[in-house]
């Protein structure tokens, strides 16, 4: 039977499309992504675009990338599997239902912790990995204000050092210029602003690091750490944390990562394992590489941590009790619910010994290409409309794929200077219903677009 008869939609097809791996185990994807996909209505048209994504795109992709993880930690002899928050609420679910399934028998764990909870924690001296986490832009703007807030610092009471290496009041919240960053760079390296910096931090280290041997990071296990990607730096700040306080394991830490970027940190003898792409060392799948989708993929509902205190004699993650909502009003929830569809339905279809690993990739591959570079107007309306901020302490969130006009689309491409607000460009235009520019103003856009992905 066809697959038009089958009415299979378009990643379907994909799927038993793709060369490699047996065709038995091409069909199975590609029929449990079409059940999955058939298993429930939603009540709106947003809704079940998100829903389908979920089975036909997120579902099958997360669901290779967590069987590798567990499939390479079993080789690798690790008991335990630490899943970082928020990325990996979703991974560890998925995790809990191949470990039902098929055995594994590694306990998998969700660990509480951030960039704002860690990497002030960590803290050094102001240069090398400190210097580029503090001075880090968010899609090309950095404020003092940003920085100040990075380092636990009140902009107004650290006034009169701002003020002595040429920042206003006025300028706090402006978008720091070149010879404005030399400025804080010197600000940074100031003797009272460094003493203030380091005390932040070890009030942090101190409550990080307690709560890291709480919840069993000191005990003599052999353990990975489980995380979407980009640059490793939470891993970074998480074995200096572990350093500094006296339980880092002997061998470094491993951690698995979906992706990693040109500017990956690697601390000491610690071990980063990518699955998709690794653009340190090859171009593959370079093209697929779009940080903000696959975290809105990786949403939660819960509450950003910012950092951990003591209270009723446990350690305990203080939340941003605002950040949930914005995923919970969005649909996040339609989404964990049909990847978690796809997961029970495919675990429970085959056992661990029929995934094909490369055709498991190339079925990534297939899938990712066709949400990322070609989305339908539905998979753009609903996801370019997803609030997200890559900034560490998610300030500017703005939504994913942002409409634009004609005007805007000229000014992006000819105006120096002017940027594109959003993340997702080849979402914009479809959201935006930019089909009718001609072919090679939309090639010259999207070239042009490239340097907007972020690392």
């Amino acid at each position: 039977m066809t697959a038009s008869k089958l009415n299979l939609n378009r990643y379907e097809k994909a799927m038993l499309g793709v060369k490699s791996g047996p065709r038995e185990f091409r069909s199975l994807v590609s029929g449990v992504s079409r059940v999955a996909r058939l298993a429930k209505m939603q009540d709106n048209g947003h809704k079940q675009a998100i829903w389908e994504t979920g089975a036909c795109v997120i579902g099958p992709v997360f669901f290779f990338y967590v069987w590798w993880i567990l499939e390479s930690a079993r080789r690798s002899g690790i008991e335990r599997l630490w899943f970082l928050g928020r990325d990996g609420e979703v991974l560890l679910k998925i995790a809990d239902v191949i470990n039902k399934r098929w055995g594994y028998g590694i306990e998998c764990r969700y660990l509480n912790g951030s960039r704002q909870a860690w990497f002030l924690a960590s803290f050094s001296a102001p240069a090398g990995f400190d210097l580029n986490w503090i001075l880090s832009e968010d899609n090309g703007f950095l404020s003092a204000k940003m920085v100040c807030d990075r380092l636990d610092m009140d902009p107004s009471a650290s006034g009169h050092f701002l003020e002595k290496y040429g920042f206003t009041q006025d300028d706090l919240e402006l978008d720091i210029s070149r010879l404005k960053r030399e400025q804080i760079e010197t600000f940074l390296r100031d003797e009272d602003v460094v003493k203030i910096i380091t005390e932040n931090s070890r009030r942090r280290l101190e409550a990080a690091a307690a709560y890291l041997k709480q919840e069993g990071l000191a005990e003599k296990k052999k353990y990975g750490l489980v995380d979407i990607g980009w640059g490793a730096r939470s891993q970074f700040a998480l074995s200096r944390i572990s350093e500094k306080a006296g339980f880092r394991p002997v061998d470094g830490l491993k951690g698995f990562y979906f992706g990693l970027s040109e500017q990956k940190t690697v601390y000491e003898n610690d071990s980063l394992f990518p699955y998709f792409f690794d653009l340190t060392k090859s171009g593959r799948n370079g093209h697929l590489r779009n940080n903000a989708i696959y975290e809105t993929f990786a949403a939660s509902a819960r509450d950003r941590v910012t950092g951990h205190r003591k209270q009723g004699g446990v350690y305990v993650p203080v939340l941003d009790e605002r950040s949930g909502e914005i995923a919970e009003k969005w649909g996040v929830d339609v989404q964990q619910d049909s990847v978690l569809r796809f997961a029970e339905e495919f675990a429970g279809s085959c056992g661990p010994g029929l995934p094909d690993e490369g055709a498991a990739r190339d079925i990534s591959e297939a899938i990712l290409h066709k949400f990322i570079r070609t989305p339908c107007y539905d998979e753009a309306c609903a996801y370019g409309s997803f609030l997200i901020s890559l900034e560490q302490t998610e300030e500017g969130v703005r939504e994913l794929a942002p409409l634009l006009g004609h005007k805007d689309l000229w000014m992006i491409a000819f105006k120096r200077g002017y940027k594109y607000k959003g993340f997702w460009f080849d979402g914009t235009l479809v959201r935006s219903k930019m089909t009718v520019l001609s072919f090679l103003f939309r090639m010259y856009i999207n070239l042009k677009m490239r340097k907007v992905f972020i690392s």
